[in-house]
């Protein structure tokens, strides 16, 4: 007769989500997934209040392609060390910090901004977000 494992109580079952690494993950998570809706969602309607054209908005949606096309860099990731932040953090650590500073890089310079004078800077910075964020 198999012996019954003990039921733990759920305020135990929920303590697993307040340790270091899960939290950790959980503001990576966050961090990736919020350019992400930035990209094919906000971006369009922020410049469509603006008043920017919707043909130049709907070259905005090219940038989302980033997201289907990553597999190409991504043995690059694998591969190539990153000079300072390999040493300093590891491989894939370092690429997550250097994407998480494009990310961060990029919704920075989106935030200063303005559209309408400089539609190619938006372009170039939703670009970045899109890079980092799919990287």
């Amino acid at each position: 007769m198999p012996t019954p494992t003990p039921q733990r109580s759920w305020l135990a079952a929920l303590g697993i989500y307040c340790k270091a690494p899960v939290i950790t993950m959980l503001f990576l998570g966050f961090s990736a997934g919020l350019p992400f809706l930035l990209v094919f969602s906000t971006l369009s309607a922020w410049l469509r209040s603006d008043g920017v054209e919707v043909a130049a908005i709907g070259f905005f949606a090219w940038i989302g392609m980033l997201y289907s096309i990553k597999f190409f860099w991504a043995p690059v990731v694998d591969r190539l060390a990153l000079p300072l932040l390999t040493r300093a953090f590891g491989q894939r650590r370092g690429w997550m910090l250097l994407a998480q500073g494009m990310i961060a890089a990029g919704l920075i310079g989106l935030a200063g901004v303005d559209p309408i004078d400089n539609l190619g800077w938006v372009a170039a910075f939703a670009l970045l977000v899109a890079f980092g964020s799919a990287t």
